[in-house]
């Protein structure tokens, strides 16, 4: 999609545990969920992984996202709560991400750094929390 539209080439990188907990979440309720510290993470629900889906095109080529301020993405698929054999259904989340250096000092960054930096926890369902080292 980005080379079709005349876009430099974005960097895929892990995603980040808030992103992995929170797209388990999506797949299981059937809830909306977003990353409430950088807003760069959309789900949707499809049985075509290779479709491209509106969600998909704005965070591929949305103009929301200078290319040189998100250069990076990340990808995750889980199978949808509501998914059957016959019929396969995937909740998808793909996130645009910040440099890694500015992801790293972005709670530095914040007007109120540490205040609410927590706070997509209470958006995770518990079986989608992945136990803390």
């Amino acid at each position: 999609m980005r080379a079709a539209g005349k876009r430099l080439a974005l960097k895929r990188v892990n995603p980040s545990l808030r992103e992995l907990e929170l797209v388990c979440t999506a797949a299981l309720t059937g809830r909306k969920v977003g990353d409430p510290i950088f807003s760069g993470l959309e789900t949707y629900v499809t049985n075509d992984l290779s479709a491209e889906t509106e969600p998909l095109k704005e965070l591929t080529l949305g103009r929301f996202y200078p290319a040189k301020k998100w250069p990076r993405y990340s990808v995750i698929v889980e199978l949808n709560a509501n998914s059957n054999p016959e019929h396969p259904e995937y909740t998808v989340g793909v996130a645009r991400r910040p440099s890694a250096a500015l992801e790293f000092f972005a709670p530095l960054l914040f007007d109120e750094p540490f205040k609410g930096m927590n706070e997509w926890k209470k958006q995770v369902a518990p079986d989608c929390k992945k136990p803390q080292d």
